[in-house]
C-alpha cells in the first residue's frame, strides 16, 4: 500500500489502462480488465489486442500474461503512440481509481514490463527504483538529464494481478 499513500500524497487520484476502443463492450460485457491469461481461461475471444504476438509470448515468458497492465499517466506511454499512429488503432484510456493499487502482490517496472532485463519491484521497492518526481513533477528540460527523466517515466508500468 505504500505507493498508494505516497501517490495520495501528491493529490493522484487514477492511473490508467490503455486498449482499443472496440474492447469496451466485452469489457462492460464481462465485468471488467482481464489479463491475457484469463482472457483465454475465460475463452473471451471477442478482443482486439494493441499487443502483437511478440509482445504476448514474451509477457507469457515472463509470467507477466496473469497480469492487468496500468499506467501512471494518460496519453503518454510509448505502446499505446505505437498503436495509435503507426497501427491506426483507436486507442482509449480507462482511469482507474489509484485505490487499486491497495490491492496485494501488485507488481511494478521502470520501463516496459516485457523488455528483457526489466525486473518488477513490490511496492516498497518501487519508490526507489521509479523516478516517481519524474512522472508528476515539473521538469525544466533545460536542466541536465530532465527530458531523458521524463520520457524514461513513461514507460513505467502497474502490474495488476489476476
Amino acid at each position: 500500500m505504500k505507493m498508494y499513500n505516497f501517490l495520495q500524497s501528491k493529490g493522484i487520484t487514477s492511473v490508467y489502462h490503455f486498449t482499443e476502443k472496440s474492447n469496451l463492450k466485452s469489457i462492460q460485457d464481462y465485468g471488467g480488465i482481464y489479463s491475457l491469461a484469463k482472457l483465454k481461461e475465460k475463452e473471451i475471444s471477442e478482443v482486439s489486442y494493441i499487443s502483437n504476438e511478440w509482445s504476448q509470448n514474451a509477457d507469457n515468458y515472463k509470467y507477466l500474461d496473469t497480469y492487468v497492465h496500468l499506467c501512471f499517466i494518460q496519453g503518454e506511454h510509448p505502446m499505446a503512440y505505437i498503436a495509435a499512429v503507426k497501427k491506426q488503432k483507436d486507442i482509449i484510456w480507462l482511469e482507474i481509481a489509484a485505490e487499486i493499487l491497495k490491492l496485494p502482490d501488485i507488481l511494478y517496472t521502470n520501463d516496459v514490463s516485457n523488455k528483457a532485463g526489466v525486473q518488477t519491484y513490490n511496492s516498497t521497492l518501487a519508490k526507489s527504483k521509479l523516478d516517481i518526481n519524474a512522472i508528476y513533477d515539473f521538469l525544466d528540460f533545460e536542466d541536465g538529464n530532465n527530458k531523458a527523466r521524463k520520457l524514461a517515466s513513461y514507460k513505467y508500468e502497474i502490474l495488476i494481478p489476476d
